[in-house]
């Protein structure tokens, strides 16, 4: 987790030094992303950290650091330290947290579908409509048991 949390920094720091994202950024993300071995103890970590990396890449925008390919991957990561948080965590993820990261995907699907790469576009716009039908499902089930939802 360490080593995640610092390539991120890292990536955060470029951006505040308008420095350019490159590839090889990118490149360093996923090798630790795939590394990674959640403990149940930083599932909160976790998700900060793909928060942080989507603000990263709102930025990239927002600034033109980089071109849409590397900004879309860069939110892909985001979606990705999320969805691995909220898978690792077990029981039922907050509703926040599924909300956002559904959100995150139909918008990572969108960028996708921009750069005309419709295979992840369509992997993140599925994903996105399993978390719409966990929520569903949720809401149906606490219905179903006479729960009134805040």
């Amino acid at each position: 987790m360490e080593s995640l949390r610092e390539s991120i920094e890292e990536l955060e720091v470029k951006l505040k030094e308008l420095e350019t994202i490159s590839s090889e950024d990118l490149s360093t993300l996923r090798s630790k992303l795939k590394e990674l071995v959640v403990d149940s103890n930083q599932l909160d970590e976790l998700k900060r950290l793909g928060l942080q990396l989507w603000n990263c890449g709102v930025q990239i925008t927002n600034k033109d650091l980089a071109s849409l390919e590397i900004n879309v991957q860069v939110r892909h990561f985001a979606c990705d330290c999320l969805s691995l948080a909220v898978a690792s965590e077990g029981g039922q993820p907050d509703e926040e947290t599924i909300s956002i990261l559904m959100n995150f995907f139909a918008r990572t699907g969108k960028l996708w579908s921009d750069l005309k790469n419709h295979t992840m576009a369509e992997t993140c716009y599925n994903t996105s409509m399993e978390v719409i039908l966990f929520l569903t499902h949720s809401s149906f089930s606490l219905y179903i048991v006479g729960e009134q939802r805040p």
